[in-house]
């Protein structure tokens, strides 16, 4: 446990779960939708209907929801061995992963 303390550079960064070292490393261990190359991760917006039947006093309903990344499942040479990785679409079209064949 001393070797996770003395990664983080200050006090309050630290976080109780073994498994991420900092908050101000980004460590992303055991995160779902996260690409592990670039890490991209989901964007939290809202709905808005456009449909404004009735008094301009009311407010276009809106109800929260969520964008996922474009994420695929790709085996992957990482220091001389393959490895399966969860990487966008983008750094896939953009050459950032070395496939496996």
């Amino acid at each position: 446990m001393s070797s996770v303390m003395s990664a983080c550079t200050e006090p309050h960064d630290m976080v109780e779960y073994p498994l991420r070292l900092c908050v101000s490393q980004e460590v992303l261990l055991d995160m779902s939708n996260v690409c592990d190359v670039c890490g991209k991760g989901p964007q939290f917006g809202q709905n808005i209907r456009h449909v404004h039947s009735g008094a301009w006093a009311l407010r276009a309903p809106r109800t929260k929801r969520r964008w996922l990344p474009n994420l695929q499942t790709v085996r992957a040479d990482v220091k001389g061995a393959t490895k399966k990785m969860r990487v966008c679409a983008k750094c896939l079209k953009a050459g950032k992963v070395a496939r496996a064949v």
